[in-house]
């Protein structure tokens, strides 16, 4: 995500002041993220809902990277959906786009808003 709109979001949503490149608390910053994603990012693995479990994230450049794990995935998955509203409260031609990668597999998709769900086949 572009850091700007990422923290103008950040500002909105949680009617705070947020500064991803220089955090006056760096684990107020994580917990907003965390909660941020996981509110507009939902993944089910073979119509199963999984939980996302926060890793962190980075600033690079103009970008924003935040990661995420899933945990107890003991087989790669045939099927992903996904449902996806990152940025949607504050841009109404927001496009997310997504890479998704099983077993060296990668599949692609656009979302343009208000379209917020994909499902990837593998």
């Amino acid at each position: 995500m572009f850091t700007d709109d990422f923290e103008k979001t950040l500002s909105n949503v949680f009617h705070t002041k947020v500064d991803i490149s220089a955090p006056a608390n760096k684990k107020e910053n994580d917990r907003l993220v965390n909660e941020y994603i996981k509110t507009h990012l939902q993944l089910k693995l073979d119509n199963k809902m999984v939980t996302l479990t926060f890793v962190g994230f980075e600033k690079e450049n103009d970008a924003v990277w935040s990661y995420f794990e899933v945990d107890n995935t003991a087989t790669a998955p045939k099927k992903i959906d996904v449902v996806n509203t990152i940025l949607y409260e504050s841009y109404d031609k927001q496009m997310n786009l997504m890479h998704v990668t099983v077993a060296g597999n990668r599949k692609s998709t656009r979302l343009n808003y208000p379209d917020k769900e994909a499902s990837f086949q593998f």
